[in-house]
């Protein structure tokens, strides 16, 4: 009986590793996005105390540099924090695109291993009725030897 052999093996393979790479990335994508919220949240929790503590020095006696160099840093901290969620609409807009790669990768892969079960299953048959004629064959001969004894 001869072995099944899907001839389509080497594109199955090729979709399975560009649907893992595919799938790292977007991992990669998504670990990304998440560094970027938590330092988005350390800097608007930053910018939180700075603005209490401006707040809180100009109710009291009030140092010029002081509140100048706060209102400085806070107002760098606001700039870093849209700037990182700018970054993370970006990461976001990424993130879309793969996944839509992803799912049309993942799409190619299944289509083929469908193939490759439909094949498989079409080659099982094929060998199953080439058993079945095999021993209808067999069969056959021994009924006519058995006949041929009998006659004699």
């Amino acid at each position: 009986m001869r072995k099944f052999h899907f001839r389509l093996q080497p594109a199955l393979d090729q979709a399975q590793r560009l649907e893992d790479d595919a799938s790292l990335k977007l991992a990669a994508l998504e670990s990304e996005r998440i560094r970027e919220n938590e330092r988005l949240a350390e800097l608007l929790s930053l910018c939180e105390r700075l603005s209490h503590q401006l707040k809180t020095a100009q109710s009291g006696e009030v140092e010029l540099n002081e509140v100048r160099s706060r209102r400085i840093h806070l107002e760098h901290a606001w700039n870093r924090a849209a700037e990182i969620k700018q970054s993370i609409g970006e990461l976001d807009q990424k993130i879309a695109e793969n996944r839509e790669r992803l799912v049309k990768l993942m799409q190619k892969r299944q289509l083929l291993d469908r193939l490759k079960d439909t094949h498989a299953s079409q080659h099982r048959q094929e060998m199953m009725s080439l058993e079945l004629m095999a021993q209808d064959e067999v069969a056959t001969m021994r009924y006519a030897r058995r006949q041929l004894g009998n006659e004699s």
